[in-house]
């Protein structure tokens, strides 16, 4: 809202979308927009956000990488519509001026520094709730909200997320980038079909047994030196266990639904069990010590193999090159394994 241009008021009750530009010199004229049902603002000076108390119309109110005070909260909170509350980057360290914010589905308050979360408790119809890049220990308020079937907890501070096994309708979850020994109680998360829980330190994931209906699942960059759990899980479609120390893989069988493996930098010498996957179409072994992959010829649908770094000799990689199957491999390494010394 550039006060060089002239802007008319009957236009501006007619919007119910708009984006305030970054260089804009005033929220003013937002208060004529009565209408608004959705707003975003990014890199806004907030000093006079109390303008907003006027959008009793909006439902959804987006701000990115401007400071939100207290008062700025307080304000918000009051908006007697709104469902869906974003406020990533925005030097956020306590929330507990929320409080009104009792109807609100969607919640991102994605790279502040919040620790103190008690106040999501009064939000029980939250469905998707993104807290990640923050300063979070725990998960037990997080356990009450029963309706959240989206969950972003990454990049935290979590030692334990068994509480997260009372939110029976999770479908999404991320809980990477924390200080995860285990995966707790989620076995009761029947309906999760994405899981990401890189980078933490898990040695036992075999409580996904339990979880049938994932479909993808990130394990990377963690301890774990097996991963006979996938043998469960059919539905399976993607699969990162890439940065381990897993030795083998667990016998699969045709049901297995595999469309990506990502196994890269593990200890792995054979992957003869990939054979009966018919739905494989991608598949990262780079730095891991493979030297045949001549099974893969069974795998109809495989698009291409990344297999730098491990000892895999030209004659075993050719027929799958003339199958049309992209192979990423550098044959002098098995080369110069064989040469006498």
């Amino acid at each position: 809202l550039d006060d060089s241009e002239v802007v008319y008021t009957n236009a501006l009750w007619t919007l119910t979308e708009f984006t305030v530009p970054e260089d804009a010199v005033s929220l003013g004229d937002l208060r004529h927009m009565t209408y608004l049902r959705s707003l975003t603002m990014t890199k806004q000076d907030l000093t006079d956000v109390e303008v907003l108390s006027s959008l009793q119309q909006l439902q959804t109110l987006a701000i990115y990488d401007s400071r939100v005070t207290n008062q700025n909260l307080l304000t918000i909170a009051a908006l007697p519509n709104l469902t869906s509350l974003t406020l990533s980057d925005c030097s956020v360290s306590s929330i507990d001026a929320l409080t009104d914010a009792q109807d609100l589905t969607y919640l991102d308050l994605s790279d502040n520094s919040i620790q103190n979360i008690q106040v999501l408790s009064s939000m029980s119809l939250l469905e998707e709730l993104n807290m990640s890049q923050n300063a979070l220990t725990s998960t037990t308020v997080i356990s009450g909200l029963r309706n959240l079937k989206t969950l972003n907890v990454s990049s935290n501070s979590l030692g334990d997320i068994a509480a997260l096994g009372a939110c029976g309708s999770l479908q999404w979850l991320d809980v990477s980038k924390n200080n995860l020994a285990g995966l707790g109680a989620l076995d009761n998360l029947r309906e999760l079909t994405y899981l990401s829980a890189s980078n933490n330190s898990l040695t036992d994931v075999s409580v996904l047994g339990k979880c049938p209906s994932i479909t993808y699942l990130d394990l990377s960059n963690n301890l774990l030196t097996q991963i006979d759990v996938i043998s469960q899980m059919p539905n399976l479609l993607e699969l990162n266990i890439s940065g381990n120390s897993i030795a083998a893989l667990p016998t699969l069988s045709e049901k297995h639904s595999l469309v990506t493996l990502n196994a890269e930098n593990n200890l792995l010498t054979d992957i003869s069990v990939l054979g009966v996957l018919d739905s494989l179409n991608n598949v990262y072994i780079t730095n891991n010590a493979v030297a045949d992959i001549s099974v893969l010829a069974g795998c109809h649908n495989l698009v291409r193999i990344h297999a730098y770094g491990n000892p895999i000799p030209m004659d075993i990689a050719q027929p799958l090159i003339d199958m049309g199957i992209v192979v990423q491999y550098d044959p002098t390494i098995a080369a110069n394994a064989t040469e006498p010394t």
